[in-house]
């Protein structure tokens, strides 16, 4: 059947006619036997054809390549480790589909690639409402933290996804359950509920939000820290207390976090210094460490109104501090170390002449002065400081005559010298004749 209208490329002729010898119809000159039009489909409206392009049809998918196929069975092998609906497995999938064939994800790294894997599942858990950390991601990955915060980041920005913020009290209950501590995986003497784990270590989070630790720190040492101060004072026995962090994380079949011992430390500190206002406590006597464990029960549940009398206590010690080296700076004597404490902001040691009152040294920085501040604050890191160096001294300055005569002695310290001199020679020559 020829073709009205259509003509040979090569020859010119308008004998086009349809060749319907292979599967796709092609347009083939009778005289040359040139194909005028190949890969179309023709579609029959009625009256007349159309022609349409086979690259426009639905009949053409894009083929996924090797890594995204591979990267999508990563998300799908993570949502089950996980035990993650199947709604949440489709979400993760389709952001991972939705993100890789974005342009900014096209040229990157492997590495990276496979921390997006991680990302999309993080963000479909906190869409649901799934409490898990990003650290536990990233363990399961077994990548760099940074490089999956980075990603992360990058996700939520190109996708405009609207993720609720988590709070760690609510991974905090997950994360308990990872801790093998139960009848069946530890001794009886040191066994304990996961229930009674996280309820302890939720308040002990709380104390550590409200005294400035939890303030820009990553949150699984902070975790681990407080569970392992719940482990020993829920039952503070001998055996318990003598449980270091590491032997604790073997006992538990957890990975061991380095962090998680300065965490440890600094929740000690705010649990001593609020269980110096205990009612029952002596004055005038510290509370030793070991019985602070047994008394964080009594710290937690009263823990509001101790940070009021420790505050409170703080300003009073301050304040006579400063009342005692005004004192002494009257009298022209020199303070004691123990009344002026470096952490307090106070000098180390001043001078007694009264002509240098008025140029003492500055007083240390405000964060150590405070009870409870943030960790950037009490400690500031020291930056290094350039020193120019002036570039009109070159060494060939002239040296004035008030210079020169600083250099020269004068007569009393001639005869000092002379006398110094002969002092010397004398106990030489004594203790040779001997």
């Amino acid at each position: 059947m020829a073709s009205a209208g259509r003509t040979c490329l090569q020859c010119g002729s308008d004998r086009v006619e349809e060749d319907d010898l292979y599967s796709e119809a092609q347009w083939v000159c009778q005289d040359c036997g040139c194909v005028a039009a190949e890969g179309r489909l023709v579609t029959d409206t009625g009256e007349g054809t159309a022609d349409v392009r086979y690259s426009q049809t639905t009949a053409v998918s894009k083929v996924p390549c090797r890594n995204q196929i591979k990267g999508l069975q990563r998300v799908r092998a993570l949502c089950r480790i996980l035990r993650l609906s199947s709604v949440m497995e489709e979400l993760a999938e389709d952001f991972y589909r939705r993100s890789y064939s974005h342009a900014s994800f096209l040229r990157l790294s492997l590495q990276k690639k496979e921390a997006l894997v991680g990302c999309c599942v993080l963000v479909s858990c906190r869409l649901r409402n799934w409490p898990i950390a990003m650290g536990s991601i990233t363990c399961l990955l077994e990548t760099d933290p940074a490089l999956v915060g980075g990603v992360y980041q990058e996700l939520l920005k190109i996708l405009d996804v609207d993720v609720p913020k988590t709070s760690i009290t609510d991974i905090l209950e997950a994360h308990c359950r990872e801790y093998k501590l139960g009848s069946a995986d530890v001794p009886e003497e040191l066994a304990e509920s996961s229930k009674d784990l996280a309820t302890r270590s939720v308040a002990l989070v709380e104390l550590a939000a409200d005294s400035w630790i939890v303030t820009g720190r990553h949150p699984i040492p902070i975790m681990m820290a407080s569970i392992f101060l719940s482990w020993q004072s829920l039952k503070p026995t001998k055996i318990r207390l003598k449980y270091s962090l590491n032997k604790f994380c073997q006992l538990s079949k957890m990975p061991m976090n380095k962090t998680a011992m300065t965490r440890v430390a600094e929740m000690k500190e705010v649990l001593w210094k609020l269980g110096q206002e205990l009612p029952w406590q002596r004055v005038g006597e510290e509370m030793a460490p070991v019985d602070v464990l047994r008394n964080v029960a009594d710290i937690l549940q009263h823990r509001y109104a101790l940070l009021r009398a420790a505050l409170q206590t703080h300003e009073e010690t301050l304040q006579t501090h400063k009342e005692t080296h005004k004192e002494t700076l009257g009298t022209g004597i020199q303070p004691s170390t123990e009344d002026l404490r470096p952490e307090q902001g106070e000098l180390k040691s001043v001078t007694g002449d009264s002509d240098e009152e008025d140029s003492l040294a500055p007083a240390a920085h405000w964060g150590k002065r405070m009870l409870f501040a943030p960790p950037c604050v009490r400690h500031p890191k020291i930056r290094r400081v350039d020193t120019a160096e002036r570039a009109d001294v070159n060494g060939d300055e002239e040296i004035s005559d008030s210079e020169i005569d600083s250099y020269i002695r004068t007569p009393q310290e001639m005869r000092d010298y002379v006398q110094t001199q002969n002092a010397l020679l004398s106990e030489d020559a004594q203790s040779k004749g001997e």
